[in-house]
């Protein structure tokens, strides 16, 4: 388990590191083109001789701010679609040491998984796959609180917990709601109004239907707090027999 967790902190660390390269190459790209006293073109390549009509750098200019938000939605994506894999994997982890015999993981409770007679697969394979498809469906909310109650018995960082779930509220916002505060997430979190940095580090809030705007500190933020409580959940993974990692 705890080879799942540095990977999936090396991921996180490299995600973020290619997000600050990426706005210092806009940040520098933008400016270069205000100080130029020409206005030179680009044309991309859409595929084999076909290209677009060249674009003129002043006209891409009005267009920076998009493009940082689409920057800085894109790696807030990337980081959580890796904790969600997190989830996953210490889930599988919990499932595999349970039927070997290494622990038995009550606090998974009472779980569905469907059998198919009519396939030559093993049963126990079928069980396991169907454990994992069951949880895989799981309101975040439950998904989570399995995997913290049995790597946080001490219930420590719930306000960090509480970050990564508005990012997770966040990221179905960007997906399915225009990246606008919408009624559920405010629901979810308890809470009238949205809590985010802006550019500045100065906290915002939003109201319901309002577009969120993704800052540097805001990303930062969720990246400390991924790290803050899966440092948590490892401290907690234990040992193999053999004195290796679980």
């Amino acid at each position: 388990m705890k080879a799942k967790i540095d990977k999936f902190q090396g991921k996180v660390s490299e995600n973020f590191r290619q997000l600050i390269l990426a706005e210092a190459y806009l940040n520098i790209g933008a400016s270069a083109t205000r100080a130029s006293r020409t206005d030179p073109s680009v044309e991309l390549s859409l595929g084999k001789d076909i290209k677009t009509e060249p674009f003129y750098l002043s006209e891409l200019l009005i267009h920076s701010g998009m493009v940082r938000e689409g920057i800085h939605e894109l790696y807030q994506n990337k980081m959580i679609a890796a904790w969600s894999d997190l989830l996953g994997d210490l889930f599988l982890c919990f499932v595999e040491m349970h039927f070997s015999g290494r622990r038995e993981f009550h606090e998974l409770k009472k779980r569905t998984a469907r059998l198919d007679f009519s396939v030559k697969t093993d049963l126990t394979a079928q069980i396991k796959a169907g454990l994992i498809s069951d949880y895989a469906f799981q309101r975040y909310n439950d998904r989570v609180k399995i995997i913290n109650d049995i790597l946080n018995p001490d219930c420590k960082h719930e306000r960090e917990l509480l970050v990564i779930k508005k990012h997770v509220l966040i990221r179905n916002s960007i997906q399915h709601h225009a990246s606008k505060v919408y009624r559920e997430m405010l629901s979810d979190l308890g809470c009238s109004r949205l809590e985010v940095l802006d550019k500045n580090d100065d906290v915002r809030y939003l109201d319901l239907n309002e577009r969120i705007i993704l800052s540097i500190p805001e990303l930062d933020l969720i990246k400390r707090v991924l790290f803050q409580v899966s440092n948590e959940w490892r401290k907690h993974c234990g040992e193999d027999p053999d004195g290796g990692n679980t």
